[in-house]
């Protein structure tokens, strides 16, 4: 079934790409998406969430109706996958289920473990990372000196490859994905920082009571500011 993409506006000029246009579209709806879930994980609802997510008793002992939460995360989530299966039919501009493969199933997990599990900004770096490395590796396969055939297959088996090592190393490496790799970064940054003039300090009191000791036991008292001045 044909999805015909709406036109672009005559504002933006009678030449205006329509890819641009429909790349537009999609990043209007993932600003939006990427709003409206951050708002709702830092919410009451989010709170709930997370409670159900790492215990189901302990959160219904505490008063969270469990099941409530469950189909609101059900709702969520379909909401959000409708909207990008929407886009994904706008930009293709044709609608059926062959759109749909497992392949694409297989690159969105790959791209939530790869960016970080439970974290919006994970979602970005792998969505990111599975659109940039297909189309890095094909460039790879042009300059390589092999047939169509072989280019044809290695086009198609080299993405996954990497994927499937790069999943091996996060999970071994890092659990939390890029965005864990990033936040560990920014703790040992801050704490460096942090860390820096707490030891001049330390270094500049610890100078002042060498020097006091040294006074002590040689009974040198301090020079008065005025026989200074004098």
């Amino acid at each position: 079934m044909s999805a015909p993409a709406p036109a672009a506006p005559a504002s933006l000029g009678q030449f205006f790409p329509q890819e641009e246009w429909q790349a537009w579209i999609a990043l209007l709806c993932a600003g939006i998406t990427l709003f409206f879930l951050a708002n709702l994980v830092h919410g009451r609802v989010g709170r709930n969430l997370r409670a159900v997510r790492d215990s189901e008793v302990a959160a219904q002992l505490a008063g969270i109706n469990v099941a409530r939460t469950q189909v609101t995360a059900f709702v969520v989530s379909a909401v959000s996958a409708g909207l990008g299966g929407g886009v994904i039919a706008l930009i293709n501009q044709n609608v059926s289920p062959d759109s749909y493969a497992l392949t694409l199933s297989l690159y969105l997990l790959l791209a939530i473990v790869l960016g970080g599990l439970g974290s919006l900004f994970g979602a970005i770096w792998g969505s990111i990372a599975i659109v940039l490395l297909p189309y890095y590796t094909t460039k790879l396969m042009d300059h390589l000196n092999v047939s169509a055939v072989e280019a044809s297959k290695l086009r198609g088996n080299v993405p996954l490859a990497i994927f499937g090592l790069a999943l091996i190393v996060i999970a071994i490496a890092a659990p939390g994905g890029i965005q864990g790799l990033l936040r560990r970064a920014g703790r040992w940054m801050r704490a460096g920082l942090v860390r820096t003039p707490h030891k001049t300090r330390v270094t500049a009191v610890g100078w002042a009571a060498s020097r006091d000791r040294i006074r002590r036991q040689h009974h040198i008292h301090p020079t008065p500011a005025h026989e200074v001045t004098t």
